[in-house]
């Protein structure tokens, strides 16, 4: 009947009316879970009651008292800092240290957040995103508290990787890792397909449907996300850059040892060299080490090992020109006295030392290029 407020009359505003005189623990959340199932149930048989409405019946409905009455009790604030403090307790054990995680953890933290992450802050960072937009704890009226406290996980994330970077972790063989769990959080951050802003894409168009603003929220969230992703890009290359300087430096030492090649060779009488020194096979035991490290983190890992490669490669030139110059003016001095005794000696031990570093110089770029499949060894002892 034209007039009539059947649904609403009826129906809707008497249950409403029901639940606040009968009921009034629901709109409480001394237990969230409970909290946001009740609310959830509630908004639910309201959006089921409006659909059945007509146009006018609509809106006397959204004008109501009752109405206005039933969602003012709901404590969804008192809610939303439950959840935050939830999430934030759940992370303060993790957000203090670099621990990766080990074979059995991995599995474990894969299964549930559909990624393999390395690290436990980055595993128990993506539980939380996932748990904050997951349909038992999100609430589509606080979606701009939610979207808040994403951002917020986000930007302690990168904190905890700006830690590492000004510690000692930054450098050591876990570095990699590091590299690995940011990477996956910047993609995951991307508007074109990210995993992570998706879930909150998908969650904020829950509330604005086919609304014409629709598009300038999309823009909104890329620059948001843009913005709390920023430092993690600067450290993402900082990050690379450590992790090569360390690796460099601690096979470098290694290289030190080629000054003492002539010495094993002179007066010594020994037969011609046919394998690589042992600083050789110790340099590259250590790079192998960095290569499988690097791995996890596929062509990223890869353009490190291409770029360590490559300043190993010019450093242990450098080292060898510098032997090889100290040997052929040790070489001209000893001609030179051999002359002024008299004697027409054969200096065999300088020809030695001279193949034995060339053996070192072939040796290392042979297993870079063959073992890594990279040239970058090439250029350096070209």
């Amino acid at each position: 009947v034209p007039g009539l407020s059947v649904v609403s009359d009826v129906l809707a505003l008497p249950i409403l009316t029901y639940v606040q005189t009968y009921w009034p623990n629901v709109f409480m959340p001394a237990f969230p879970d409970a909290f946001a199932a009740d609310f959830q149930r509630c908004e639910a048989l309201i959006s089921t009651c409006v659909s059945h409405m007509t146009p006018s019946e609509k809106h006397r409905f959204a004008k109501s008292e009752e109405l206005s009455q039933h969602r003012k009790k709901w404590k969804t604030q008192v809610y939303s800092n439950l959840r935050a403090k939830e999430c934030l307790h759940a992370l303060e054990p993790s957000l203090s240290s670099s621990e990766v995680l080990d074979a059995a953890e991995e599995v474990q933290w894969s299964a549930e957040v559909r990624r393999q992450y390395w690290l436990r802050v980055t595993a128990d960072i993506a539980r939380q995103l996932r748990r904050i937009f997951s349909p038992q704890v999100f609430l589509q009226q606080l979606f701009g508290k939610s979207l808040r406290l994403a951002l917020e996980l986000l930007h302690r994330f990168s904190r905890a990787m700006h830690n590492v970077l000004s510690s000692e972790s930054s450098g050591d063989s876990r570095a990699p890792y590091f590299m690995a769990d940011v990477t996956t959080i910047l993609l995951g951050c991307r508007s074109d397909g990210g995993e992570i802003f998706g879930m909150v894409w998908e969650a904020a168009k829950g509330g604005c449907g086919e609304h014409p603003k629709v598009a300038k929220l999309h823009t909104a969230l890329t620059s948001a996300f843009d913005a709390v992703t920023a430092d993690l890009r600067t450290i993402l290359g900082d990050l690379e850059r450590a992790s090569t300087e360390h690796i460099v430096a601690a096979v470098a030492q290694q290289f030190g040892s080629v000054r003492l090649v002539p010495a094993s060779f002179r007066m010594r009488n020994k037969a011609m060299p046919v394998r690589p020194s042992p600083y050789v096979d110790a340099a590259l035991a250590m790079l192998s080490d960095y290569a499988a490290t690097c791995a996890v983190i596929g062509d990223s890992g890869r353009q490190l090992l291409d770029t360590a490669c490559s300043q190993l490669a010019s450093q242990l030139g450098s080292a060898l020109a510098g032997v090889i110059q100290t040997v052929e003016q040790q070489e001209k001095s000893m001609r030179r006295f051999a002359k002024a005794g008299g004697e027409a000696e054969e200096f065999g031990d300088t020809d030695k030392i001279l193949i034995q570093l060339a053996i070192d110089a072939r040796t290392f770029r042979a297993s870079v290029m063959q073992s890594y499949g990279l040239d970058g060894a090439s250029e350096g002892l070209a």
